[in-house]
Order: C-alpha cells, then structure tokens, then sequence
C-alpha cells in the first residue's frame, strides 16, 4: 500500500509539473520559480536510513536541477533580490529560479553549498532558529528512527498517541519495526496532530524507555 500511495503521488506530481511548466512558458508575465529543498545527501550517506524519502534530494540532482533551469532560460536569483527588485518596480528576467531550503540541515553547508558555489547559483536557507546549535532534530526524523529499528510494544500506555496511526497488523505480518516507506505513511497520518502533542509524547516515550532516546 505505502508503495501504490508513493506511485500515485509521484503521477500527480508529474501531471502538476507539467502543467505548470506550461503555464510559465505562456505567460508574458516576469516569472519566478521556487525550489524547495529539504536535505541535500548522497545515495550512500547513512543519515538516509532516518529521513522521509521525500525529504532528500542528492547532489547530483541539485546539480543536474541548476543546469536543467540554466537551460531553460531561467536565471538563477536571489529570493530576496527577486522581491526587492519587484518591488521597486526595477526591470526581472522573463524567467527567474530561486533555490531554497527549509529547516537549515548541515549537509545544505556540506553537499549543497559546494555545488550552487561552483554553478554560481545564489540561495536562501530558512533557519528554525530554535534548533542552532542544538543536538534536536525534528519530531518525523524521531518518530522514522523509532519505528524502523525498535518493536513498538504492546499494551504500553505510553504509545496509545501512536498506535491508532501505526499500519494494520494483519497486513504487515504482525508487530515488527517498520520499512522507511510505511514508516513514512505514519508520519503523514500523525501530521493531524499537533506539533507539540507529538513531541510531548515522544518525551513521554523516552523517559519510560530510555534506550529508544
């Protein structure tokens, strides 16, 4: 099921780009494109293992992205220059890209910096400024590494916040840790919760069972 779900949102992602494309290259209006990105790793890096698929974009991809824009017409801006230019009415490109990144994970600095660098290709990183200089990383990240590498035990309290997102037993082949891809059919069921509540419950978790910290 987690697979048949990530090949239609793949689908309707492909149709949307499409269209879009379609709508820039008809328009007579300056144009700005925004790419977003999560993080930025290696087919081989470990942290993989831990992180949503959808959330990951290797370099080569950034890479072949930056040149794929270039090739297109589109001239790679500063988001920022974008809307001061905008908005002082000053001349735009016919076509602009912007690259962005959320959150401000290190390997932006380690694997991505290096190649908008080389590609001269300006960017604009998003800080969630709560998490500098902390060893914290984001509740789907916990959640994804809880459920991959322990056994969710049964008729634990501390887990009733996530049992009623976690798969059907009965078609997963009983109570075991998860793949990443039903794993991340999970975090998108809790995502109907709030921040805070998850969180909460994850401290919950680690204080009655310390070695899933």
């Amino acid at each position: 099921m987690a697979f048949f779900r990530s090949l239609v949102k793949s689908g309707a992602l492909t149709v949307l780009a499409c269209y879009g494309w379609l709508r820039v290259r008809l328009s007579k209006k300056s144009t700005l494109l925004i790419l977003t990105y999560h993080r930025i790793l290696p087919a081989d890096a470990p942290e993989r293992s831990a992180e949503q698929p959808g959330m990951v974009t290797s370099p080569q991809a950034l890479e072949n992205h930056i040149r794929f824009a270039r090739k297109l017409g589109a001239e790679p801006i500063h988001l920022s220059d974008w809307l001061d230019r905008n908005r002082q009415g000053k001349p735009l490109p016919r076509l602009a890209v912007a690259f962005t990144f959320d959150d401000g994970w290190q390997d932006n600095y380690q694997h991505a910096y290096p190649t908008l660098k080389a590609h001269n290709a300006p960017a604009t990183i998003f800080l969630v400024t709560r998490m500098i200089d902390t060893g914290k990383t984001f509740w789907p990240e916990q959640v994804l590494s809880l459920l991959t590498t322990q056994t969710i035990p049964e008729n634990d309290p501390t887990f009733e916040w996530l049992r009623p997102h976690l798969p059907d037993e009965s078609t997963t082949g009983g109570n075991r840790p998860l793949s990443l891809l039903e794993a991340d059919d999970v975090i998108a069921r809790l995502k109907s919760l709030e921040d805070a509540t998850i969180i909460d419950a994850l401290e919950q978790v680690y204080k009655s069972h310390p070695d899933m910290a």
